[in-house]
């Protein structure tokens, strides 16, 4: 008996039986669907507990609802009166209205969502936290600093120059500061003026759009376009047989290095050089050790027994230790005369990337060898203020997803070439490693300046999913910030010139993307 063409074929069979399942969909939701109501400004959040609503007031309670309250966060939340004084919010009209078109209650939720950025900080941060006289610098999530210290007569903290009001509620993980102000001042209140009158008027449109019609017409076109896609997607047979080809010419070129930093953490050394040396292209690892006593025999055998075992088609990866006699930052990044390969992949041991996502920033490199390409963006601001020229600030992470631009990616996970290895031990200033070296920081920034003034060219930030196996680092301790803007400053005077360039540039892998 002949088999149906569906039983033969699973991608027809797999669109036909999803075909039907969203035809299914599609008429029950003419048959069920409610008419849709007018969309409210906060129409998505969870409801916040009785115990602390009372007290942090309407546009407070929102801010609040905003965040997940099973991750740690510190908010420090204006007060009723200070929504009302500071930016013009109040509870029967959440912004001036101006004609009677202007229904803007669910503006109000783009402009304390905006304002949630400005005063949230992703730590713990509490009175005990903090000595006296001492002043902490925190980013919150927008990249904007906050300066944390006590007032002077205790009982609670001055954010900013603003002081609190009431200090301590909690609400699941995040701790909420009532505050007398709004972090950022006036400089936020004139931009959420702007920013809300955008908003409010492409949202009334978008709410006259959204009838039960129109949600039912949009139902059937996004099933519409989910199914195109997954017929197109699985009909293309030359996909996996190009990324085949792709890995066959990759396979046929040089491979890399892994250079790895490695402190007194032998459980984290292991786990890493057993999970890199699965990785098809890797040549060689170096570990850079600058520990008084040197690796013991145990040590080296159990990573080279590691090495034998996942060694591919005979070619079994070399290690070798950097044994270095002085404790110095400058020692990751110290020459190596007989490197094999070209491409360097510096690596911090507490770190581990897929090892698909590593070939692939290595393709990347491959593509532009003279610069730096890595998985941790930073990005550096000019100061406007008058009075410091050609001053400049180091922001994290929440600034480069914030601003979408970074101007470099961090050597703990970073390709560069062998050459900067020697420039940096035999041409950066002297001044610069002995900063480095007595500060024990910034060695990282160091190299990307160095890079940066050698090509004229910006780094190139990969997309990878980051897997840290190690506890947290010096980033987090309170001043990291200013200690990084610190070096930042330092190594301009250094060089006599800012050579970091702004991009906004990121390099992703769209072979197994379904949207790119």
């Amino acid at each position: 008996m002949k088999k149906p063409h569906f039983l033969k074929n699973p991608v027809f069979f797999l669109f036909l039986l999803i075909t039907a399942s969203s035809l299914t969909i599609l008429i029950f939701s003419f048959l069920k669907l409610p008419e849709t109501t007018p969309v409210t400004g906060n129409h998505h959040l969870r409801k916040l507990g009785d115990d602390i609503s009372d007290e942090l007031g309407f546009f407070g309670k929102m801010m609040i609802e905003m965040l997940p309250e099973d991750l740690v966060f510190t908010a420090f939340v204006p007060s009723e009166k200070s929504f009302s004084r500071d930016l013009g919010l109040k509870l029967n009209s959440s912004r001036p209205i101006k004609s009677q078109e202007d229904d803007d209650g669910d503006n109000t939720y783009a402009v304390v969502s905006r304002i949630m950025s400005f005063a949230v900080v992703p730590y713990k941060v509490e009175e005990v936290d903090l000595g006296k006289d001492e002043t902490a610098s925190y980013e919150s999530l927008s990249g904007f600093t906050l300066k944390i210290w006590k007032k002077r007569n205790g009982g609670g903290l001055v954010v900013n120059g603003v002081e609190s009001e009431k200090m301590g509620l909690k609400r699941g993980k995040i701790i909420v500061h009532i505050m007398n102000g709004v972090m950022g001042g006036g400089e936020v209140s004139k931009e959420m003026g702007a920013c809300s009158l955008a908003y409010r008027r492409g949202d009334q449109k978008l709410r006259k759009f959204v009838t039960a019609r129109s949600t039912k017409f949009l139902l059937f076109c996004c099933i519409a376009f989910v199914l195109v896609t997954i017929v197109c997607r699985s009909s293309r047979p030359w996909v996996n047989s190009s990324i085949a080809v792709a890995d066959r010419i990759s396979g046929s070129r040089k491979g890399y290095t892994l250079l790895m930093n490695t402190w007194k953490r032998y459980d984290l050394l292991k786990k890493s050089v057993s999970h890199y040396a699965s990785c098809s292209r890797l040549d060689s690892i170096h570990i850079v050790w600058s520990e008084p006593n040197p690796p013991s025999d145990s040590l080296k055998k159990y990573l080279q027994n590691v090495l034998k075992k996942k060694s591919r088609d005979g070619h079994e990866v070399e290690l070798r230790f950097d044994i270095n006699k002085e404790d110095s930052l400058n020692n990751r990044f110290k020459e190596i005369k007989d490197l094999k390969t070209d491409a360097v992949f510096s690596i911090d041991d507490d770190i581990i990337f897929p090892c698909h996502t590593v070939d692939f920033a290595f393709n990347v490199w491959e593509s532009a060898p003279d610069t730096m390409v890595g998985f941790v963006p930073r990005v550096h601001w000019p100061e406007k203020s008058n009075d410091k020229a050609n001053y400049y600030t180091y922001s994290g992470w929440w600034s480069v997803w914030w601003s979408g631009t970074y101007s470099m990616v961090l050597s703990k996970a970073a390709f560069f070439h062998k050459k900067y290895l020697s420039l940096y031990t035999n041409s950066m200033p002297a001044s610069i490693r002995e900063f480095t070296t007595k500060n024990r920081n910034c060695e990282d920034i160091a190299m990307s300046f160095l890079v940066a003034n050698a090509t004229n060219a910006p780094a190139i930030w990969v997309k990878g999913k980051i897997y840290e196996i190690g506890s947290t680092g010096i980033s987090s301790i309170g001043g990291h910030t200013e200690k990084r803007t610190h070096c930042v400053n330092r190594f301009v005077q250094e060089f006599g010139k800012m050579p970091l360039v702004y991009t906004s540039m990121k390099a992703v892998d769209c072979r197994n993307l379904w949207f790119w």
